[in-house]
């Protein structure tokens, strides 16, 4: 009897360990299904929201699609924001890589039905467009029998790109401070400037209008690493930039049709002549009175020139410089401020210049001095 007894004591404890172990393994609390399923809809409605409009032109626009299910849908483009029917008669489609706009169906005088199809993730490129027009792309759901409206993306077509770009820069009146340049006009319904220091421009974006910049020495450039300093629609055609560096600046003009978002630019190099370089002069170095004057010679002095690397100095007979003395024509001073001329010849008058020189350029030629010799 205790025999008995002790068995069925261990047979209990063994079956109350095992229930035990089995409560332990389960969750402390049950899964939330409410919230998982909230979080799952954002999720599905975030990405569903996910259609956007690139490469826009003056004649086609890129699609891209993304929504995480394949419910019948049917892709329509209009030129106003109403709803539609749209007719659930005939099949789904894969999406096209491209769809003529004339290849659609329309509907109505301002919506055609593009395709309808089943894929949830997709790109595609609409083509025949009309250029500054604004458009509506716009995607039904089949539901219950019939497609409803669910999201729309807008967008603008550019104006009609200029054929004829602007050529033909030429600089004019250079100094130490400032460039002045003419070009020939393209065939665009504007143009603009774009000015930058020691390397080309940047290329304007389509669809943007840059403000015009007045100084680019103290203002930042509005164009990447570039200044916009001209923006006309008038058939001028010259330009002057005053308070500059010394240094070099490349000037690249752009022609384009349409404002706001439907401006289109021409960003091609002319045929000639666009973009074009210039470097500013040097400052001018200036003569002082020769001092130290004998028969034979004098002393000339000058101030420095900030950036040069040499001075080049001129002694002539005529304040033409038509004759100049073989010993002192376009002679190499090196970086000097004062330099004594000698074996000239009594009671005699002479005239000298100088001009700096710089690895990227030159000066224009400093004040002219005339100077007698002694008897």
């Amino acid at each position: 009897m205790k025999k008995f007894s002790l068995i069925g004591l261990i047979f209990f404890l063994l079956i109350s360990s095992s229930v035990y172990s089995q409560k332990a393994k389960k969750p402390a609390t049950k899964p939330n299904k409410q919230k998982q399923i909230q979080v799952d809809n954002k999720k599905a409605a975030r990405i569903q929201s996910e259609m956007s409009v690139g490469d826009i032109f003056e004649n086609r626009v890129r699609i891209i699609y993304n929504q995480p299910d394949t419910t019948h849908k049917a892709f329509v483009i209009s030129t106003t924001d109403e709803k539609i029917e749209i007719d659930t008669a005939g099949g789904v489609i894969a999406a096209p890589n491209q769809i003529s706009l004339y290849a659609g169906t329309q509907i109505t005088d301002n919506a055609t039905l593009l395709f309808k199809t089943f894929y949830g993730t997709f790109e595609f490129v609409i083509n025949a467009l009309s250029p500054r027009t604004h458009y509506y792309i716009q995607v039904y759901n089949l539901r219950n029998g019939k497609y409803e409206f669910i999201q729309q993306k807008e967008f603008t077509t550019l104006a009609p790109e200029p054929k004829i770009q602007a050529n033909g820069i030429v600089f004019k009146e250079v100094t130490e401070s400032s460039i002045a340049l003419t070009w020939v006009n393209g065939n665009g319904e504007g143009r603009i400037v774009v000015a930058r220091k020691d390397q080309e421009p940047n290329l304007p974006e389509d669809g943007v209008i840059y403000p015009v910049v007045k100084d680019i020495i103290n203002e930042k450039p509005n164009l990447k690493d570039s200044w916009v300093v001209y923006d006309s629609k008038s058939r001028d055609n010259e330009l002057k930039f005053d308070h500059l560096q010394a240094g070099t600046y490349y000037f690249q003009i752009f022609e384009y049709n349409g404002d706001s978002i439907q401006r289109n630019y021409n960003v091609l190099s002319g045929k000639s002549g666009n973009p074009r370089a210039k470097t500013t002069s040097m400052q001018t170095p200036k003569l002082s009175p020769a001092r130290d004057i004998t028969k034979w010679g004098f002393t000339l002095d000058w101030t420095s020139v900030v950036g040069s690397s040499s001075y080049m100095l001129d002694i002539a007979t005529d304040m033409d410089f038509k004759n100049k003395l073989s010993n002192y024509d376009s002679i190499d001073l090196g970086l000097i401020q004062s330099f004594k001329i000698m074996d000239l010849e009594p009671d005699r008058v002479y005239f000298a210049r100088i001009r700096a020189i710089s690895k990227t350029g030159e000066s224009v030629y400093s004040n002219v001095i005339e100077v007698r010799t002694s008897k």
